[in-house]
């Protein structure tokens, strides 16, 4: 194995390592068929073994088997795990150079925040044959990407945004509208920076992926060793050779890249060009200033979840090098309605706040909700009880537990969790029974949403097969194979490589003789038909040989094969000693 290596790579035995690395190299991620895979093998080497090899791999899943709408068997490499086996170029031209000037891109990442915004606030509309309306997709694109109609890149990066989110399945697309999965946004919000933008590249490129397998390097390679260190732009370019053609896609491809999001560039003191990944966004726990003219400034640094609840209780101004909102009586009324009261909003103020908040606004954002509502809704649930026991250890433990006594056999707990509320009880000795609502259970699909959201970030996953077949909702199609053909089950390792190996005598395979030259044939005709070699000797020479022919000139058989790189022509009534050689099944 190559140095550096994954971990999981290291079981592979070096049959399964061999194959692995001349698919990476030479197919890529794109699909290929057995005789264009053997035919890349050369003469390294027994076909049978390579065909084996491919097939190991395979039954590991490590490669994917396609099942053709014609019937022809293809196989691919996983994206993830093409990107998961790359290593770094030898000769890649990996630096941190003293750069003067950066051309600037919005991250894909910002992009579709801004675009789960607007519709959130402005669902998208659709047509009656469930289109987008396009004067509804075009306000959207004007809204985020802040351009005319000429800017095609700005207007393309929206455009991929809303296709990744309707993958990712947080926007949701339900006749007439189209509109946000609050529970999934809620999800993506909370997932780690790094994690989120592996995931979104790794659908977003499934996608939109080029064919070509050089193009495919590169951007595995730029994507996973590209973090703090920048590579040459002119260095990339050249790996294309003298081939303008393969040149012009592999420039267009890296500008498509930098468009949507991925890749920054920037200039050296030399005028050269300098391009690396869009490093994740490093986030700070306190990144706003409130100011006394109630406008809240947000710095570059400042996550998304915290950049979503600002826009659920102040009005934005700009989004530009800072984020700008501002408090307004209104605002703050409007986030009452949806469960922001203004403690909540000052205990979030307070936490993620650079400077102390002033008594001015404090006393100014209390004043704008009390202003509104005369009769407040609080939420929470009921507890009811018919054993004076049960009654009098919650009356003693009501201040703990937060509850508010009704009657002598009712208590009240505001904004309680059903299921912390019932475990606290049931570690006293007490156990509580919950009672459904009419229809539907919504308390306890609450309670399991509310688990599923207090797992861990690595447990949640926005990439689905199912988010790349041609049914999916979304506006460009998939150029990932796997996700347009079917995937076959592997079949057998030793029937595929050797179908109806019961059907031949055993001494062929086991025993190193003599045979009549009809024998030899028979044997050579299916060392051909297995791709296989055999081991012969000839004129006091043994070697190991692939057949490929056998031609009869009339007087005599001719054989064709090769033995190593070296092509070979042999009599087959000169064969003294004959066995197939079996990779996998005989050795």
């Amino acid at each position: 194995m190559r140095k550096g290596q994954a971990s999981k790579y290291e079981a592979l035995d070096p049959l399964e390592c061999r194959a692995l690395d001349l698919i990476h190299r030479c197919f890529g991620h794109s699909p290929f068929s057995l005789d264009t895979y053997l035919q890349r093998a050369g003469e390294a080497g027994i076909p049978a073994e390579w065909h084996l090899g491919l097939l190991k791999l395979c039954r590991k899943q490590l490669v994917h088997t396609l099942s053709r709408t014609w019937g022809e068997r293809q196989y691919q490499l996983p994206v993830s795990i093409y990107m998961d086996y790359m290593q770094q170029p030898e000769d890649a031209p990996f630096a941190s150079p003293l750069l003067l000037a950066a051309d600037p891109h919005r991250r894909m990442g910002e992009i579709l925040f801004l675009v789960f915004l607007e519709i959130e606030a402005e669902p998208l509309r659709l047509t009656r044959q469930g289109r987008f309306q396009k004067r509804s997709l075009d306000l959207l694109i004007a809204k985020v990407a802040k351009c005319g109609k000429e800017d095609e890149g700005a207007r393309r990066q929206v455009l991929e945004a809303v296709d990744l989110g309707l993958r990712m399945r947080v926007l949701v697309m339900e006749p007439p509208q189209v509109r946000v999965d609050e529970r999934r946004l809620s999800a993506w919000l909370d997932m780690d920076a790094a994690a989120r933008e592996e995931q979104m590249f790794l659908l977003w490129y499934r996608v939109h992926s080029p064919r070509q397998p050089l193009l495919q390097r590169w951007t595995a390679a730029l994507w996973k060793f590209t973090g703090e260190k920048w590579c040459l732009d002119d260095a990339v370019i050249g790996d294309a050779g003298d081939d303008e053609e393969t040149r012009s896609e592999l420039k267009a491809w890296l500008d498509h890249l930098q468009r949507s999001g991925w890749l920054e560039s920037a200039v050296d003191e030399m005028g050269q060009r300098w391009i690396r990944r869009v490093p994740p966004l490093e986030t700070m726990p306190q990144t706003l200033i409130v100011q006394r003219d109630y406008e809240i400034i947000a710095y570059p640094h400042t996550c998304f979840k915290v950049q979503h609840a600002l826009h659920r209780f102040a009005e934005r101004l700009a989004c530009d090098a800072v984020l700008r909102f501002r408090l307004t009586a209104g605002s703050v009324r409007r986030a009452s309605e949806q469960g922001w009261d203004a403690e909540r909003i000052l205990r979030f103020l307070e936490a993620h706040s650079m400077d102390e908040i002033a008594r001015s606004i404090r006393q100014t954002i209390r004043e704008w909700e009390a202003g509104r509502f005369t009769v407040r809704l609080v939420p929470g649930m009921i507890l009811q009880t018919n054993r004076e026991q049960d009654a009098s250890w919650l009356a003693a433990h009501a201040e703990q537990l937060g509850l508010m006594r009704l009657n002598e056999q009712v208590w009240f707990a505001a904004r309680a969790e059903p299921s912390q509320l019932a475990s606290l009880l049931r570690e006293c000795g007490i156990e509580a029974a919950m009672d459904a609502p009419a229809g539907k259970g919504e308390l306890e699909e609450a309670a399991l949403d509310l688990r599923h959201d207090q797992g861990s970030e690595a447990s949640v996953s926005f990439i689905d097969e199912a988010a790349l077949a041609p049914q999916a909702p979304g506006l460009f199609t998939p150029r990932d194979a796997s996700a347009v053909h079917a995937l076959a089950p592997p079949k057998d390792v030793i029937e595929e490589v050797y179908p109806d190996v019961e059907q031949i005598p055993s001494i062929w395979y086991e025993q190193y003789r003599r045979y009549h030259p009809s024998t030899s044939r028979a044997l050579l005709e299916q060392a051909i038909r297995w791709r296989t070699a055999v081991r012969l000797r000839a004129a006091d020479k043994e070697f190991d040989f692939v057949p490929s022919s056998i031609v009869d000139t009339g007087t005599s058989f001719k054989v064709y094969g090769s033995s190593g790189a070296e092509r070979k022509q042999l009599e087959l009534r000169d064969i003294e000693q004959l066995k197939l050689l079996m990779p996998g099944f005989w050795e």
